[in-house]
C-alpha cells in the first residue's frame, strides 16, 4: 500500500467534500452579487477540528483545523478562512496549508494560496481579477519568492475557491430530494457535480451529544463524453457526508478513493469546534 496517497487523501475529503455542498444562486440582475448572503453563518472566531481514519475508525491518518478570522490587506478589509492539514508516516508525511481572501463586503473570493509540505513540496495561488472576469493561475518553487503564471480562464458567476466555497456552501437548506448542479474552480479546472439531500435525522457525535443532521451526496457529473469529475490527488466517484441541519457544517464525510483494483474506504469526523453554540445539540 502506497503510504504517501493514502496521507494524502485526509485533505481530499475535507476540502472536496465539503466545498460542493452549495453556491449562491443566480442573481438576474447581477450575476455576481453575493449580498443576499447572511454573514452572521461565517463569523470569525469559528474553529472546527476533524480527524481522518480508514478501515471504519480503527486507524487515524491524521488531523484537519478550519478557521474563520479577519485581515486587512491591500488596504482592504477581508475574511480569512485557513485550512490547515497534517498526517503521515514515518518519511511518508504531508502537511498543508490553504488559505482564502474573501472581500468583507463584496464576498467575493480574492486570493486563494495552497502550500504543501514533507514528502512533496507545491506552492500554488489563484488571484480572481473580477474586473475583468478572469481567474489568474500561478505557481512558484519553494526556494524562489516570486510567482510565474501559468494561465488563465474566465470566471463563470459565483465561481469560488476550494476553501471559501466550503464555508459560503452554508446557505444550502435542509430540504429533502432537493438537486443542484454546481461549478468547482481548481486549479483552472472547473469541474461539475450534482448534489442532493437524501435522508435526516438525529446523530450522536464525538462528545456524546445529539444534532439533527442531513445527509448529502455528491456525485460527478458528465461534462464530456470522456472527461468526469476528477478532484485533487485523483479522488473520483461518489461521495456522502451528514452536515447540521442548522449551518451545514460537515460532521461527518465518507468516500472511496480508487487504489489499483481496490478501494480505500475514508471517514472523517469532526472533534471539536468553536464557538461551543456553533452546533446546535439536543
Amino acid at each position: 500500500m502506497n503510504l504517501k496517497i493514502i496521507f494524502k487523501i485526509l485533505p481530499v475529503f475535507l476540502f472536496l467534500s465539503t466545498v460542493c455542498l452549495s453556491q449562491e444562486p443566480h442573481d438576474k440582475n447581477n450575476a455576481y452579487d453575493y449580498t443576499n448572503f447572511d454573514t452572521q453563518l461565517i463569523a470569525p472566531g469559528e474553529k472546527l477540528v476533524y480527524t481522518a481514519y480508514i478501515f471504519g475508525k480503527m486507524l487515524p491518518l491524521g488531523k484537519a483545523v478550519f478557521e474563520i478570522n479577519e485581515k486587512d490587506q491591500d488596504g482592504r478589509k477581508f475574511y480569512q478562512f485557513t485550512g490547515t492539514v497534517k498526517g503521515g508516516y514515518l518519511i511518508f508525511t504531508v502537511k498543508i496549508n490553504m488559505q482564502s481572501l474573501v472581500d468583507y463586503n463584496t464576498l467575493r473570493p480574492y486570493i486563494s494560496t495552497y502550500v504543501q509540505k514533507g514528502f512533496e513540496k507545491r506552492v500554488r495561488k489563484l488571484n480572481f481579477d473580477w474586473q475583468n472576469k478572469e481567474l489568474i493561475y500561478s505557481k512558484k518553487k519553494f526556494w524562489k519568492d516570486e510567482y510565474k503564471q501559468r494561465g488563465k480562464t474566465p470566471i463563470l458567476p459565483h465561481t469560488r475557491d476550494i476553501l471559501s466555497t466550503m464555508y459560503f456552501a452554508r446557505k444550502l437548506k435542509p430540504v429533502l430530494h432537493e438537486k443542484m448542479i454546481m461549478n468547482l474552480v481548481e486549479k483552472l479546472h472547473i469541474w461539475t457535480v450534482v448534489v442532493e439531500t437524501v435522508d435526516k435525522k438525529v446523530i450522536r457525535l464525538r462528545d456524546g451529544t445529539k444534532c439533527k443532521a442531513i445527509l448529502v451526496t455528491i456525485k460527478p457529473h458528465e461534462i464530456s463524453k470522456n472527461k468526469l469529475f476528477k478532484g485533487l490527488f485523483g479522488l473520483k466517484g461518489n461521495i456522502s457526508l451528514w452536515v447540521t441541519e442548522h449551518k451545514s457544517i460537515p460532521l461527518q464525510i465518507k468516500g472511496d478513493y480508487t487504489m489499483g483494483f481496490f478501494n480505500l474506504h475514508i471517514t472523517v469526523i469532526l472533534d471539536k469546534w468553536s464557538p461551543s453554540n456553533l452546533i446546535e445539540t439536543q
